[in-house]
């Protein structure tokens, strides 16, 4: 008998990065466990500004989950995200009916209501260790409105104070940095109920990498919070060629730098198989984030592809790329270090660099494959599962 895993998950209005994990997850375990999940969506206009407000306690939402436990009937509760659609409350309903919940801390929203510790363009830590948020408040840091970010504030303080994120068996979040910042909050959970499960992507094809050429390469979202205006300012005073693949709001401003230095080329946005070649025959992607970042795909597509990166030394990029190894760490907005490393990269002899690669593919092979992550879920719901017998967890883990 396999083991039943419930999922629980809202649709955000345009669909991101956490609701493309929550599929993959789901269609990854489906083969071992029995899988259903309750889906809620976010919706817009009034019908979404009720959701909103009523997420502090939604009592439908709370039907709906206790019909679906009572109709699966699952051994444990998988929860990707509760905003807004489906509301905390949630989690109150599963633990009434005594099923074990693991839950996935996709952004930083439990700490501060920006979600992404990222506020006009620049970090904000501020609720971090805050008792209540009024920084944020005062700041507008959610949608830009002091009355939007209050009420989300006291939706998380209040079940916090309710003791509503204590009734969670198991957190997993995607690197260490993100387990270090949750435990030495003011949050109040204890480091061990943080269980570290990174994000897996399917491997980059190498079969079409010839060689690798010089220029150095950048794949992404052209805005402030990615490093761009610190990426142009470099690249256009050295003598290294960069190529930028990707659409954003800074898309001028890369143009106007491409059409001042010629050694800045701009491909526009690029499909999957354009993206696959560019990054297995680059020297090495360049991740100029000057934010904390959540879980960067293209970090794990890079190892796959046995691409060094050269990132700053930021949040999760830390917990990534291991300086020396697998890539090379600089100081956020420091064009100096960056160039360093550029220098220092192109210098360095064919037979370091290969080392580089291999380390690379080695870091994917170790963390971030659909196997491996297959596994780690596994053990999670096995730790928190305490009535299902053991030779089904045995099963269920082969």
């Amino acid at each position: 008998m396999a083991l039943k895993v419930g999922i629980i998950h809202t649709y955000y209005q345009d669909k991101g990065g956490e609701d493309a994990v929550f599929e993959m997850e789901s269609a990854l375990i489906s083969k071992e466990c029995a899988v259903q999940s309750l889906i809620f969506r976010n919706a817009g206009g009034a019908m979404g500004l009720l959701q909103f407000i009523i997420s502090i306690w939604n009592p439908f939402s709370v039907r709906r989950a206790k019909n679906f436990i009572r109709q699966f009937n699952p051994d444990v509760i998988h929860i990707h995200n509760l905003h807004y659609a489906a509301g905390p409350a949630v989690i109150r309903a599963v633990k009434k009916l005594n099923v074990p919940m693991v839950y996935t801390l996709h952004n930083y929203r439990l700490l501060c209501p920006s979600g992404t510790l990222l506020n006009k363009k620049e970090l904000f830590t501020n609720s971090i260790h805050a008792g209540f948020p009024w920084a944020a408040v005062r700041n507008k840091v959610f949608r830009n409105s002091a009355i939007l970010t209050f009420w989300l504030s006291v939706i998380n303080y209040f079940h916090k104070k309710a003791g509503t994120w204590k009734m969670i068996d198991q957190y997993t979040v995607h690197t260490s940095f993100a387990k270090e910042t949750y435990a030495n909050s003011s949050f109040g959970l204890p480091a061990q109920q943080f269980t570290v499960k990174p994000n897996f992507v399917k491997p980059v094809s190498t079969s079409g990498a010839a060689f690798r050429e010089k220029h150095f390469l950048f794949i992404g979202r052209l805005a402030e919070e990615k490093g761009i205006r610190f990426l142009l300012d470099t690249f256009s005073n050295s003598g290294h060629v960069l190529k930028i693949a990707g659409d954003g709001p800074m898309k001028k401003d890369v143009l106007e730098a491409c059409s001042h230095a010629a050694n800045i080329q701009y491909m526009g946005p690029l499909q999957k198989e354009a993206v696959e070649k560019e990054m297995t025959t680059c020297a090495a992607l360049i991740f100029p984030s000057i934010w904390y970042e959540c879980m960067p795909m293209t970090l794990l597509e890079s190892l796959s592809a046995g691409t060094p990166v050269i990132a700053t030394r930021l949040g999760v990029m830390t917990s990534i790329i291991t300086n020396g190894y697998n890539g090379l760490l600089v100081e956020p907005h420091n064009s100096t270090d960056l160039k360093e490393k550029l220098d220092a990269w192109t210098a360095l002899p064919e037979a370091e660099k290969a080392r580089f690669y291999d380390n690379c593919k080695s870091s994917y092979a170790d963390n971030y494959t659909p196997e491996k992550n297959r596994e780690m879920l596994l053990n999670i719901y096995s730790s928190v599962v305490k009535s299902k017998p053991a030779e089904v967890l045995a099963e269920a883990l082969l």
